[in-house]
Order: C-alpha cells, then structure tokens, then sequence
C-alpha cells in the first residue's frame, strides 16, 4: 500500500478515536519526579490515582474541570520538557568547559616539555660535533613548535 493511500485512513482514525468511550486514568509519580498517565492500571506501581472517565451527559462544569486539569497536565508536562533542555544543555556547556581545560592543560604540558628542551640545548657544551648554528637550528625548530601550540589556543 501506498503512503498516499492511509492518510485518509489515519485521518478517519484521528476523527472516531475521541470518540470512543475512554477509561479511568491512572495516575502517578515516577522514581524520576514525572508525572505519569495510563489509561492502563500500571503494573509496577503501587501507589497510584485512579480518575474515573466522564461518562457520556455529564453536567458542563465537570467537563470544565476536567479540561482544565489536562491544561494544566500539559502545562507541567512542558514545564518540565523545558527543565530537562535547560539541564541538557548545561550539562553540554560543562563538559565543553570541561574538554577545554584538558586540552589546555595539554598543551601547557607540551610547552613546557618543549621549553625544557630549549633550556637543555641552551645549556649544552658546544663542541665539534655540537656547534652553535646547531643548537640555533635546533631551538628554531622547537620554538616553531612551541609558537604552533600557542596558535591552537
């Protein structure tokens, strides 16, 4: 079957589902502080809600309040989606500070290795088979390195 073809027999079901009658609603708080619903009596949990299902012809200011908890369901509901975004995102934002900081420490280390090699050649005895062009060359070549390093900064 074709996708095109079950859009009008999802939207047919989308239209008669609210119509259905529906049963009470559970209700409970999860080990994670959310607020949980079923229309299925949960398994696992012992301390739950029941909310009874309205029944068909019920006077208008209990479908108002009921209307209104599910508002107010929803509202909590992204509340807490939002709550769970900020923490995300803060949780990124720490391990990014977190990533930096190895990696500076990382190249304070290989700078400081690469100084010692400067000093050694510094303080390296010049000879005939160690002249100082040399030693020139060779601190040039460490400098270079030492000047990349701080260019990843």
């Amino acid at each position: 079957m074709k996708p095109k073809k079950l859009w009008p027999a999802l939207i047919c079901f989308l239209l008669i589902v609210p119509a259905l009658p529906a049963d009470s609603i559970y209700t409970w708080t999860d080990e994670n502080g959310v607020k949980r619903f079923s229309n299925k009596k949960p398994d696992h949990i012992t301390d739950f809600e029941v909310i009874p299902a309205m029944p068909a012809g019920e006077d208008e200011g209990k479908r108002e309040a009921y209307l209104r908890m599910m508002e107010q369901i929803e509202r909590e509901r992204r509340q807490r989606e939002l709550e769970v975004q900020r923490e995300a995102a803060a949780r990124a934002e720490e391990e990014q500070q977190k990533a930096q900081a190895e990696r500076q420490a990382h190249i304070d280390a290989e700078r400081n290795r690469l100084q010692r090699q400067i000093d050694d050649l510094s303080n390296r005895a010049l000879s005939i088979y160690f002249t100082q062009g040399m030693r020139d060359a060779q601190i040039e070549e460490i400098q270079k390195k030492i000047d990349a390093l701080e260019a990843e900064k």
